[in-house]
């Protein structure tokens, strides 16, 4: 085990001796942001000459807002005297820099989630695989339940699904939208933040957008707002008249459209269907 505390430049390394050639089957690196914001890669050498690559750690968008910032990679057990890792990138300007570079012979437990653990399900030695996740509950050996995710291509298009398909055109009436980036197997993207802008021709209105992030400081009323955790949010709310269709078109940069029609119909014709 063996801590660090520094700053250098992108392409920069550490390197550690371990005085001689021992097993390693875990790594724990903790950075002084958290550590979804580093892309580094650590590499292993039994002689200090020929170099191969252990962990290849990228960045990524998840957690958004807040992460641990340490994380523990669980390796094939190996054997190698000299460690070193080298930062390819950094989010945000996070400063580059150790806190900790702990190095293990045998597995051991991540105490950060400890807390935790006594409330949640866990499967600490299931390797995350791109695939399908199947969950099935049981009661007296019959299934009562069930759930399947799956992993997700890159965004690719739009969608747009309204609460209803008809309206009332009385200036009061709304209809919710719900606006999601799916992959190219017309799956949602969970992680999807592309900024879609709307468009609408015909007796509507956008009476607001949102997207249920708690630290956007994007107006409400709006033509465009960014999708959060894969969705977003259209209001649209029919004009005073006899009616009509209201076409909607979602656009966004490098994703396939969406449109939608909604029907208005005069408030006086739906009351009138009502007492028939």
């Amino acid at each position: 085990c063996c801590a660090l505390l520094a700053r250098r430049q992108v392409g920069h390394w550490w390197k550690i001796d371990l005085g001689k050639p021992q097993q390693v089957a875990q790594i724990s690196v903790d950075t002084p942001h958290k550590e979804s914001l580093y892309a580094y890669v650590i590499e292993a050498s039994v002689h200090g000459q020929q170099w191969r690559p252990v962990v290849d750690h990228p960045t990524r968008r998840f957690p958004l807002y807040s992460g641990p910032t340490r994380v523990v990679h669980t390796l094939k057990p190996f054997k190698a005297r000299f460690l070193r890792l080298r930062f390819e990138h950094s989010d945000q300007d996070a400063p580059l820099g150790l806190k900790e570079f702990a190095v293990f012979a045998k597995a051991v437990e991540n105490d950060y989630y400890d807390v935790t653990y006594d409330y949640r399900l866990r499967w600490n030695h299931v390797s995350y695989e791109p695939g399908q996740l199947r969950a099935v509950a049981y009661r007296d050996g019959e299934v009562i339940g069930e759930a399947v995710v799956e992993t997700t291509g890159a965004p690719e298009r739009l969608r747009l699904t309204p609460d209803r398909q008809q309206a009332i055109a009385d200036g009061e009436d709304l209809v919710f939208v719900t606006v999601e980036a799916l992959d190219a197997e017309g799956r949602p993207n969970p992680l999807a933040g592309n900024l879609v802008r709307y468009e609408l021709d015909g007796p509507g209105d956008i009476a607001a957008v949102g997207n249920g992030n708690p630290l956007s400081f994007e107006p409400f009323e709006s033509d465009r707002r960014h999708l959060f955790y894969g969705k977003a949010l259209l209001i649209i709310r029919p004009r005073t008249g006899a009616g009509g269709t209201v076409r909607v078109r979602a656009t966004s940069p490098e994703l396939e459209p969406a449109d939608l029609e909604i029907v208005t119909r005069p408030a006086a014709s739906d009351r009138n269907s009502q007492q028939e």
